[in-house]
Parts: structure tokens; sequence; C-alpha cells
């Protein structure tokens, strides 16, 4: 089992999503968990934004409703000399919440000659402070090495990583035809299998009901189980987050654990109806 296993909704600002309670029954509803964002470079410069005490606010309820939760930021590798302070937002997490993973979304900013001494760095500085950190790492990176992206350091980061989340966006790239999604998301799993990790890929929901769909039939052919959605805010009422609820929700396993909670439930009432009887019984025979 790994924390990157099952089905994502990612989160930006819980406020856009109408708050951290509405995000958790939504991901509660579906039968999927949470990635939500916990920095953006330097916390110090996006503490104004107040991610980690949305964050810690969305873990609690999360905690109690079990709904598994993971992390992601935005890093800029050495672009702004921030890169030991994006690493150390890492460990933060990581050693604040044990049960949690940490996904990096790093895009543009590592292509460049030293995009792969900074994912060693990056890497290296993280699994100094938690050495078990590999298992609880991913990478969100552009959904093809080949066209434009022969600088990004996909290599190195496979070295620290243990699972690889291709943003697979078929509005951004501008796929509307399903042929053209198909050819997209191969493309994506060629560049990506050589790597040897796990593709959980991204989808997205600016691409409509009929992209949502695609993607999920396109993974499921490829015999892909696991992936994400960018992105919730502003989708939460959406006619693709309906067609998620009739397409999956929680699995039947999920199911039979609340029917079986729900039965213990009962046979506790029945208990305490039970006994709350015997004692009305035993005050009459006092009283009389």
């Amino acid at each position: 089992m790994s924390v990157f296993d099952g089905r994502w909704l990612w989160v930006l600002d819980t406020d856009d999503c109408g708050g951290t309670v509405n995000v958790v029954w939504l991901a509660k509803k579906l039968g999927h968990g949470i990635c939500a964002k916990w920095h953006d470079g330097d916390p110090a410069d996006d503490a104004k934004w107040g991610f980690q005490d949305k964050f810690a606010s969305l873990a609690q309820q999360c905690e109690l409703a079990g709904v598994p939760l993971n992390a992601w930021g935005y890093c800029y590798g050495d672009t702004y000399g921030n890169l030991i302070k994006e690493a150390d937002a890492v460990v933060d997490v990581l050693t604040r919440y044990p049960n949690t993973g940490y996904v990096i979304d790093a895009e543009s900013e590592w292509e460049n000659q030293w995009g792969r001494e900074w994912a060693k760095k990056f890497g290296d500085r993280i699994l100094s402070k938690v050495p078990d950190a590999k298992s609880r790492l991913a990478y969100c990176p552009f959904w093809n090495l080949t066209y434009g992206h022969s600088l990004y350091p996909a290599d190195a980061f496979s070295t620290y990583c243990s699972v690889v989340m291709p943003q697979c966006y078929f509005d951004l790239a501008q796929r509307k035809t399903r042929a053209d999604r198909e050819q997209m998301f191969n493309k994506m799993l060629e560049d990506y299998r050589p790597l040897g990790l796990p593709i959980y890929p991204i989808g997205e929901f600016s691409a409509g009901s009929s992209g949502v769909l695609d993607f999920i039939e396109l993974a499921e052919s490829a015999g892909i189980k696991d992936w994400g959605w960018w992105l919730l805010d502003g989708y939460q009422s959406s006619a693709q987050l309906a067609l998620l609820e009739t397409l999956e929700g929680p699995d039947l396993s999920t199911l039979r654990y609340e029917v079986e909670d729900l039965k213990d439930t009962v046979v506790n009432l029945k208990i305490q109806v039970s006994k709350l009887y015997e004692m009305v019984e035993r005050v009459k025979q006092a009283i009389s």
C-alpha cells in the first residue's frame, strides 16, 4: 500500500471550495482522498494565504471522516535561492503528519542546465531529515518529456520519489477529440514508463464532462486505477463532479464497512435501551 494509492481531489484553496467541511464531505461522498496545497515556494512568502493553517483544519476533519489526505506544493528549485527552504517545507509536512504524502509540483523552473543538480540537492535534503521519505514522495511533471521538455530532470526526481503524477490536462493541451486525447495519454505513458515508477496521472475538470469520461476510460484501458483531478476549486457543484459520483462513488468495500459500523451502532443502542428498561423496572419496584 502507498499513501498515493486511490483517487484524489486536488485543492488549491479550501475557501474557494466552500470551506474545509465541504471539501471533506465531497471527498467522502465520492470515495476520494484530498490533495491539498501546503506551500508555494518559501513558506514564509505565502504565509498570508494561510495554507498551513487550512491544511491543519483539513487534516483534523479528514482523520475524523476517514478521508485520506496528501499535501502538495509548488517548488521553484533554486530559481530564487530558496531550494533548501522549499525542501524543509516538505520535511515539515512529512514530520507533522506521519501518514501523509507530499507531491512535488515542479515545472518549468527546473528546466535548465542546473535542474538535475537542484533535484538531487532537493531530494538529499529531504532524505537527510526524513530517511524513509521516498515512500511518501511523488512528483507531478508535464504530461510528456518529448516536446520541449528534454531538460526536465524527471530521472533525478524519480530517484527520490515512489510515484509520478503527470499532468494530463486535455483542456490545457487543447485536445478536443477522443483521438487527440488518446494520443496524448499514450504519449504520456510512453515517456514515463521507462522511469520505472507507478504512473498516477492527473486529469482536468476544465476539460468538461467529456474530458472526464475520456480520461477515465483511457486510464482504465491502460490498466491504471489510481489518479487525481485538478482542480476542485470552482468545480464543487459541477457536472464533472456529478459525473464522477455516477461513475465511481465509494467502492463496495467502503460501503460494507459503513454498514457493519451501522449494525454495531444499532446493537449498542438496543443494549442501552434494554438497560434503560431494566432500570425503569427497578425504580417501579422500589416505589411500590
